[in-house]
């Protein structure tokens, strides 16, 4: 007959992932908030007005994010409740139809907007 000592369960390790996932995540978004603010100058630099606002949304019309023309200025709405890899898709599209050869930007920043370059995998 078994004694009580040895039918004891026996307990199993909680994983640690969950803080160092959460880590991970924030230095991801952090990371991608900062191509965000990168690519946001040089769009100013390029003769973009960018606005980053909340957009509502009401019955009857759709507001989206994206490139439009205010009198003269040409204007980049983005909205902030989008993640931080939309907004760049946006930023980059806007930036892809300019000519971008006299503009400062970083190398990181360079490698997104290059014609062959993949932005989920530049990420």
């Amino acid at each position: 007959m078994a004694t009580r000592s040895s039918r004891r369960s026996v307990k199993k390790p909680v994983a640690v992932s969950g803080p160092r996932r959460g880590r991970n995540s924030a230095q991801r978004l952090e990371k991608l908030e900062a191509i965000v603010r990168q690519l946001r100058k040089v769009a100013e630099a390029c003769g973009f007005r960018v606005r980053h606002e909340k957009l509502l949304r009401e019955a009857g019309y759709t507001v989206r994010s994206g490139r439009c023309r205010l009198a003269a200025d040409e204007m980049l709405v983005l909205d902030s409740e989008l993640p931080p890899d939309a907004r760049i898709e946006l930023l980059l599209g806007a930036l892809g139809e300019k000519d971008l050869s006299s503009v400062e930007m970083p190398d990181e920043i360079r490698r997104l907007l290059s014609p062959d370059a993949s932005t989920a995998a530049a990420l």
